[in-house]
């Protein structure tokens, strides 16, 4: 696979596993639409997936490579759990489930370091983040030959991580009455649902068809 695709594959493997609806999104939506140092939170939060993206890619990636049989774990494992992914948009669609953000509820938090505390918490100890970035995009770039296709492929996920969180942030305020209708979110998670499958079956395929 030409570097591009190698680019392509990862920033559209990480859009596809960060739109799912979370608790992520929703803290940096709410901190949005109330204005509320939202780009430090999509920086930190940015940050954070650098962090467990390089991990995966780069570290527990070159583990894998490594060993067989580990591998064929992370392989089986990471397309099992994208299935699962999968079938949970499609079940959030059919139950028509929105981004709750809970404006009313929650006061902000207006020190700033308290939020960059938050928003860590968000990233590095939330264990969708460490699915995504560490297991799932690990385990696709785990594949890949060369320490440059593994560099690119870990650039295209963070552009991929960017491009969400800092236009999360950015349209918040506008977004925010459209994602809380279920019929918008029934649309994303079907489009979710069907990458994950697709995504899913590229690992596979990848795998099997490199022995």
């Amino acid at each position: 696979m030409e570097l591009s695709g190698i680019f392509f594959q990862g920033f559209i493997t990480c859009i596809g596993l960060i739109m799912v609806i979370g608790s992520q999104n929703a803290f940096i939506l709410r901190h949005g639409i109330q204005r509320n140092y939202v780009f430090l939170i999509a920086t930190v939060s940015l940050l954070g997936d650098m962090v467990l993206i390089g991990l995966g890619v780069n570290g527990l990636g070159t583990l894998v490579q490594s060993s067989d049989i580990l591998q064929l774990i992370m392989v089986i494992g990471g397309s099992l759990f994208l299935t699962a992914y999968g079938c949970f948009a499609f079940y959030s669609a059919w139950q028509k489930k929105t981004l709750e953000v809970h404006t009313q509820k929650n006061p902000l938090v207006h020190h700033r370091r308290k939020l960059i505390l938050l928003a860590l918490t968000f990233s590095l100890l939330n264990p969708h983040a460490w699915l995504d970035a560490a297991v799932i995009l690990g385990s696709i770039g785990g594949q890949l030959d060369d320490a440059i296709q593994r560099y690119v492929f870990t650039g295209g996920a963070l552009l991929g991580s960017a491009v969400w969180f800092y236009a999360l942030a950015f349209f918040a305020w506008k977004l925010a009455p459209i994602l809380q209708r279920p019929r918008v979110w029934q649309v994303i998670n079907i489009i979710v649902g069907f990458l994950m499958f697709g995504i899913a079956f590229n690992l596979l395929k990848h795998y099997f068809g490199s022995m």
